[in-house]
């Protein structure tokens, strides 16, 4: 689990400025991704910092029609617990693990994930958490590479001072509730940090992938930049099903992409071809992505059709736009600007 930042240019109330992300501004999405194949599993945006209220089932239950008295039941919960229950809400019982970094991590997520959902939890913790011993936050006691472990009876807390002088010795906490024994990889370094290194990166990975190919464009609203995040993750993840289910094809994701794209705009595309008053230059256009409109469309037209697009040869060499119209005197690739449509008389 990780954020992902969808950056547009607009105002909104969630806005959010993240700088170790590529993108600084924009708006902040919760998400869990799977750490082999980086299929996002879910999402949720974030909107700000506030404290979730959260009832007791079985009191709201006791009193259906009171309100005001099943209100005297809600309980404060942290946003960052709220938020990863939600995450993982329905892989309860499933007995996988969840790598997350110090904003979510907090003991008693830890200990809910493991008792409430069935699942185990491993994540960096911040050195503020009062669990922490006070013999792990200093970092005299350690000198650079070593490690401390500390078990309690379901989780291990392991501390790891990385750098290489004294100067720039960092201590590093994690918490987790898989491992069990201290073991020590052969760099030096606890099983539980190497652990959370070759999982963390799931969400990271999924992010770069959908910065490109993006359809993505330039907006100041924010509903619309969503939209083209959630597309960008929809055809990830359609990609990523693809390539498990038939690893053996070649298919570039680029591809699939434009492909997606054709098949949502064919039946608006085909709706305005039906309206007999549609520019020429406009059906000329349609026609250019989607050649097999040409014969069905009213009044059939003998413009010629490139097999791929070229540049046009009338524009300026440093304004010179892709085509696939081809002028039908001269056989020359022509832009929508210069073509021009004639009757079939004339």
């Amino acid at each position: 689990m990780d954020e992902q930042i969808i950056g547009f240019k607009g105002r909104c109330g969630f806005k959010m400025y993240v700088p170790n992300k590529p993108i600084k501004y924009g708006i902040k999405i919760m998400m869990a991704c799977d750490a082999r194949s980086k299929f996002m599993l879910n999402a949720i945006p974030y909107l700000g910092k506030y404290t979730i209220k959260v009832a007791d089932a079985d009191d709201v239950r006791q009193h259906p029609g009171n309100v005001d008295a099943a209100s005297a039941f809600v309980e404060a919960k942290p946003l960052a617990q709220y938020v990863t229950e939600k995450l993982v809400e329905k892989y309860r019982g499933s007995g996988r693990n969840v790598t997350a970094g110090n904003w979510f991590t907090s003991v008693p997520l830890v200990k809910s994930l493991r008792e409430t959902y069935g699942l185990a939890y491993v994540g960096t913790l911040r050195k503020s958490k009062r669990e922490i011993p006070h013999e792990m936050l200093d970092k005299r006691n350690f000198s650079s590479g070593q490690s401390a472990v500390a078990f309690s009876a379901d989780m291990t807390l392991a501390t790891f001072a990385s750098g290489t002088s004294k100067a720039k010795k960092k201590l590093v906490h994690l918490v987790s509730s898989m491992h069990d024994r201290p073991v020590i990889s052969d760099n030096g370094k606890p099983e539980i940090i190497m652990f959370y290194k070759s999982t963390k990166g799931g969400v990271d990975a999924f992010d770069q992938m959908c910065s490109f190919p993006s359809c993505s464009r330039m907006t100041k609203r924010w509903p619309l930049a969503v939209f083209y995040g959630l597309l960008n993750a929809a055809v990830l993840n359609a990609y990523i099903l693809y390539k498990e289910h038939k690893p053996q094809n070649t298919l570039k994701r680029r591809v699939l992409q434009k492909n997606s794209a054709l098949n949502l705009m064919k039946p608006l595309a085909q709706k305005r071809l039906s309206n007999p008053r549609l520019p020429s230059g406009i059906r000329f256009i349609i026609f250019s992505p989607f050649p097999e409109m040409m014969s069905a469309a009213e009044g059939e037209t003998s413009q010629p059709l490139l097999p791929t697009q070229q540049r046009c040869k009338t524009c300026r060499p440093s304004h010179r736009k892709k085509t696939r119209f081809v002028c039908g005197k001269r056989g020359a690739p022509v832009c929508i600007d210069h073509l021009r449509v004639f009757c079939k008389d004339c």
